[in-house]
């Protein structure tokens, strides 16, 4: 097996940031370096986790729903989202707990998964 040579790489941080880092591991670069190589597996983790979590039903209504928002736009509320997931269920023609059922396991993913769930439905989209 051959090693591969190592490159670096420059960032820019929010001082918060670079602070976490600082404060969790030996040294704030230790830190960030470890978080960057670990990022693949983590990413794969994430993505299998919300592939298995979501249905199919389930996710048609998500990226139906994404489609309601700009492209890029991060900060769309709760509540518009809630309602764009709504007006799909209905047009699916999904009960009233099937949209709790649904906003309850988005709610629950931590704030990494729900940034895969959105890459994944995003993606989807241009498919």
């Amino acid at each position: 097996m051959s090693q591969r040579k190592r490159t670096n790489v420059t960032v820019s941080i929010k001082p918060e940031v670079r602070d976490y880092f600082a404060d969790k591991f030996s040294s704030a670069h230790a830190g960030i370096r470890e978080l960057l190589e670990l990022y693949p597996d983590m990413r794969d983790l994430a993505e299998q986790y919300v592939g298995q979590l979501f249905l199919e039903d389930e996710l048609i209504v998500l990226r139906n729903a994404e489609k309601h928002t700009s492209p890029g736009e991060n900060s769309t509320s709760q509540r518009v989202h809630v309602a764009l997931v709504a007006d799909e269920c209905e047009r699916a023609n999904h009960s009233d707990g099937f949209v709790n059922d649904l906003m309850t396991k988005v709610d629950e993913l931590s704030p990494f998964h729900r940034m895969v769930l959105r890459q994944r439905l995003v993606e989807s989209l241009h498919d």
